[in-house]
This record gives C-alpha cells, structure tokens and sequence, in this order.
C-alpha cells in the first residue's frame, strides 16, 4: 500500500469517527452532560479507563492539546488515576508523534505555521536536548507536540525526547490534577 493511499485510508478513518461521535452528540444531547458522564464512567470505571488511555494514547496524531484531556481526566477521575493514564498516554503519544510525524504530514504542518519558532529550537536542541525538551513540555503555553517533532526531524534519540516530554508533561500534569482535585474533589 501506498503513502498516498494510506493518508486518505487515516483520514477517513479519522472522519467517520468524528461524524460518529458528532451524530451521537446531536442524537441524544442528554447523554453527554457532565452529571451523566460521571454516572456512566463510575458504572464502567475500568472500561473507561482503558478508553481514556486509548484517547490520551492517539490524541497526538489528532492534534488535540494533552492539558484538554488532563483536566477532562481529573473531572471524571481520582488524582492518581488520572496523573497514570494521562502520564502512560504521553509516553504512547509521543512516541507515535515522533515515529509517524513525517508520514502524517505534521512536518509540513508545522514548518508552514510554526517556520520561526523551529528554526530557534533547532538551534538550542543541539546544545542541551533533554532539559529544553523537558522545560518545553512544562509550560502550557507551548505546543508539546512541536518539541516532538522537531526532535524527530532532527534526529534527536527517541528516547531523550521520552525522558523530557514525559517529566515535563508529569510535573504540570501533576500540578493541574492535584490543584483541581483541590478545588473540585473526584
């Protein structure tokens, strides 16, 4: 199979399952309220887990920002729960962004949105990889997936770009949960 064909294979894959959880999203809104999703979750605790891992997991291929599913996952689960699925679901996450960057086109992406910024961080990973690795992925206000492909594209080892991006994303991870527990007990 093809390059081409797969990309079109990944993105209509990708597309149904949007339309499928957006069709069930219009269908029955009352489904999808916090309260209930709650009751759902609780009744099926480990099958959710295993879903929310799933999600955390795969969400870089998608684009979708981890601190969204951080907080969605301190909502519906206990502290340490939810730091383990979110901190094994970065692990996966990266590794795919890492391995499959340039194949899902991310390089083109981010070369054409981000052209500066990675520039400059390709300059400054020569020097110290894992510590701006590590410091890139504590601060929200960064695109984590970004330092992952760069280290990708300019062949950093896979696994310092593990070792940064998992205690990075470990250490805020922990401050978003455990702050919001605080203020919003499970």
């Amino acid at each position: 199979m093809n390059k081409n064909k797969s990309k079109k294979i990944i993105g209509c894959a990708w597309l149904f399952v949007l339309a499928v959880m957006m069709s069930a999203y219009f269908l029955f809104p009352q489904s999808f309220n916090v309260s209930n999703l709650i009751l759902i979750i609780k009744n099926n605790y480990w099958l959710s887990v295993f879903i929310f891992t799933f999600i955390i997991c795969f969400r870089g291929l998608l684009l979708v920002s981890p601190l969204s599913l951080t907080l969605a996952s301190s909502v519906f689960f206990p502290p340490l729960t939810a730091l383990l699925v979110n901190s094994f679901g970065i692990l996966i996450s990266t590794s795919l962004i890492y391995k499959f960057s340039h194949f899902l086109g991310f390089d083109k992406f981010f070369e054409k949105n981000y052209n500066q910024q990675i520039t400059k961080i390709k300059a400054s990973l020569h020097k110290k990889e894992i510590p701006i690795i590590l410091l890139w992925s504590f601060l929200p206000i960064f695109p984590t997936d970004l330092i992952v492909y760069v280290s990708a594209s300019i062949k950093i080892p896979l696994w310092k770009c593990l070792i940064g991006v998992f205690v990075g994303m470990a250490i805020i991870n922990a401050i978003f949960i455990y702050s919001l527990n605080f203020f919003l007990p499970y």
